[in-house]
């Protein structure tokens, strides 16, 4: 059954910009490298995508009991502590993703064993393990294309993962001076100004905008940080320190280096004599 088109109204509350950068992130990929017959509870910071691909058991997670087999894939939420149990033995692989944007707290489906995602995690799985010159660009798209699957499974529409995509594209370019949120638009399946348009609506403002956001929040930290004018200026991509000093005035109502002074103390009032 299609799933009805999502709504394209204005929100009469529009949602704040966010700008912590938030997009799924590739953790790590690995998986049972022999069969067990039970593995025991343990818990992460991150979501767990587990693929059962061999075996029968049960899942026990968040006082629930999952059963699966092969083809059974659970989505485990960060900090869940799980285990299983399996009636004979089981294999399974798991990929380790930052951010899963999911309004099912834990999210469990099945697929066909023989599903092309099987293949994507190995490769993962190999080319994460690699130090090759292309190895950090190939898993980079192998996640992507991991992503594609796992959201359409998860429900999320199309119109998101095209702004998480492109979401995805200003955090990789923040840092570099001659980045274009244009360019990055480019290649992307939508018209730009219908990109935009659906990016200010998921978002809370346009993707200009939220390169800027990015680019102050992490200059903000590493003016806290102690780090010099030029230098946070250099790492959020303004090859122009006087440019960059600008534009966190205009944004943020001070300059850098009044952000980094200290708030005057309060003078102290003599002692009284008793």
């Amino acid at each position: 059954m299609d799933r009805p088109a999502p709504s394209m109204e204005k929100s009469e509350n529009p949602r704040p910009a966010d700008f912590r950068g938030i997009v799924p992130n590739f953790v790590a990929t690995d998986g049972l490298v022999r069969p067990l017959a039970s593995y025991f509870q343990h818990a992460h910071p991150w979501w767990e995508i587990t693929f059962y691909t061999s075996g029968e058991g049960t899942l026990y997670a968040n006082g629930r009991e999952i059963p699966f087999r092969p083809g059974t894939v659970a989505c485990i939420p960060p900090r869940t502590a799980h285990r299983e149990e399996a009636k004979t033995v089981f294999l399974n692989r798991w990929v380790a993703v930052e951010h899963v944007d999911t309004p099912n707290p834990f999210p469990v489906f099945q697929i066909p064993p023989s599903h092309p995602v099987y293949s994507l995690i190995s490769l993962l799985y190999v080319e994460s393990r690699l130090a090759h010159r292309l190895s950090e660009l190939v898993v980079r798209h192998l996640f992507d294309a991991f992503m594609i699957y796992l959201q359409e499974w998860l429900g999320t529409d199309a119109h998101e993962r095209i702004v998480t995509d492109l979401k995805r594209r200003i955090i990789g370019g923040m840092r570099d001076p001659a980045f274009r949120v244009h360019r990055a638009m480019t290649g992307l399946p939508m018209a730009a100004d219908h990109l935009r348009r659906i990016f200010r609506e998921r978002v809370g403002t346009s993707p200009k905008h939220y390169l800027t956001g990015l680019r102050m929040e992490r200059a903000k930290e590493l003016l806290r940080m102690g780090s010099s004018v030029k230098q946070v200026a250099a790492e959020v991509g303004f090859a122009d320190p006087y440019h960059f000093s600008r534009e966190f005035r205009r944004t943020q109502g001070v300059s850098p280096s009044g952000f980094q002074e200290p708030a005057p103390r309060a003078p102290r009032r003599p002692a009284r004599d008793r």
